[in-house]
């Protein structure tokens, strides 16, 4: 921050291009005269790595036009984009997504260039998905003509999401009678049909398919499959639906377990249910060589409100801070973090330091001061941490 006065134009531009909060604050605070600009070509540019687990900008930074009075600018910006070639799929992304929200708020400008962006644009996934969730019917229908005459291209990405979407906008029965209205008479559109409906076929399937049985002659399957694929999902929810019984065996064998690729499978079996106990065995684990064992040894360990953990958490922390960080260990003062633990949290982050290891900072001061979980462990019983010591690295977050 620039003293008591407005961010400068770098400054801005860099706290937009990140997703930093004291955009948004300074907007509040000092208006954005002379940098609407800044804000307009931010909308243009998706900066996110991986948009399916980070999201995308454009909702934050519409919020910050209208705080600033500068939706109007911004949304002559987006559609002037929309009107040309956007050659990165992150930046059609983020542009389609604008246009789409412009158009869920009724503006028949943004819906008529969110259907254009469908036919000029290069087949994109995301472009579908947005038209879709844009102007539900009306965008599906576009989709099915405009992509399946340029079928060699399209037939190259992944239709599962935009299957996926459909289904959840207009509904499976309607989402397949719109397809086999478009495709009927269309020979050509016959390849798009065909693919759809197997997509449809599989997502329907999923829904009514038999759950895999959460008994131990299952987890031994799986811990000791030479098949990598899939094995995270099916297991994480072992524990939560086996018996007592098979949970405590299954516990007994993870605490004795030594090679590392079942290791990491027996941990992950617990992955959506509290372990026994803290056991010193997890200690080890939170220190393993294998930075996949450590992480999800110091998943297990977070869910206990225990002296051992803060300790061990803060005495990681003294030693290697960004090995810590880098596992997510301030995870672990979730329900222990006193009040005298704020100067050595705020000191673990370097002042350089990568975007992981930043994000890791930020997430776990986030989690400390408004917890997830109670000291029960359970997420619907968490209450906030009131202690000013924590503000000072709220604003260092933001």
């Amino acid at each position: 921050m620039s003293g008591d006065g407005p961010l400068t134009r770098r400054e801005f531009a860099r706290a937009l291009r990140l997703g930093l909060g004291r955009a948004r604050i300074d907007v509040r605070r000092h208006g954005l005269a002379g940098r609407e600009d800044l804000l307009a070509a931010a909308c243009l540019r998706n900066p996110t790595r991986d948009t399916q687990l980070e999201g995308n900008l454009d909702g934050w930074l519409l919020d910050i036009a209208r705080d600033g009075g500068a939706t109007n600018v911004v949304r002559r910006a987006v559609l002037d984009a929309a009107s040309r070639t956007i050659r990165d799929r992150a930046d059609r992304d983020q542009i389609s997504s604008s246009l789409a929200r412009f158009a869920l708020d009724g503006d028949r400008v943004a819906s008529r260039a969110l259907l254009r962006t469908i036919d000029v644009q290069a087949p994109c996934p995301r472009v579908a998905e947005n038209a879709i969730w844009g102007l539900g019917e009306t965008g599906w229908h576009r989709v099915i003509r405009s992509f399946g005459r340029r079928w060699r291209e399209a037939r190259r990405f992944d239709w599962s999401w935009i299957v996926s979407t459909a289904r959840g906008e207009i509904g499976p029965r309607r989402m397949l009678a719109v397809l086999r209205e478009e495709t009927e008479d269309r020979a050509r559109l016959r390849p798009l049909a065909t693919l759809v409906e197997a997509h449809n076929r599989v997502q329907g399937s999923r829904r009514s398919e038999p759950k895999e049985p959460s008994d131990l002659d299952t987890l031994e399957r799986l811990v000791r499959s030479r098949r990598r694929r899939d094995l995270y999902w099916r297991l994480r929810n072992w524990a939560r639906d086996a018996t007592a019984a098979d949970r405590a065996e299954a516990w007994r064998r993870l605490l004795v377990e030594t090679k590392p690729p079942r290791l990491l499978r027996r941990l992950w079996a617990w992955g959506r249910e509290k372990p026994p106990s803290p056991h010193p065995r997890l200690f080890e684990l939170a220190q393993h060589e294998v930075r996949l064992i450590r992480v999800n040894a110091i998943s297990l360990l977070e869910h206990f409100r225990d002296a051992r953990v803060r300790e061990f958490a803060l005495q990681v922390i003294r030693d290697v801070p960004t090995r810590a960080l880098d596992v997510r260990v301030l995870d672990l003062l979730e329900l222990n973090a006193r009040d005298e633990d704020a100067a050595l949290v705020d000191a673990a982050l370097p002042r350089r330091a990568s975007p992981e290891i930043r994000h890791n900072w930020v997430r776990g001061v986030l989690h400390i001061v408004e917890p997830l979980r109670g000291v029960d462990g359970t997420y619907d019983s968490a209450k906030p941490r009131p202690s000013a010591v924590w503000t000072p690295l709220l604003v260092r977050a933001m």
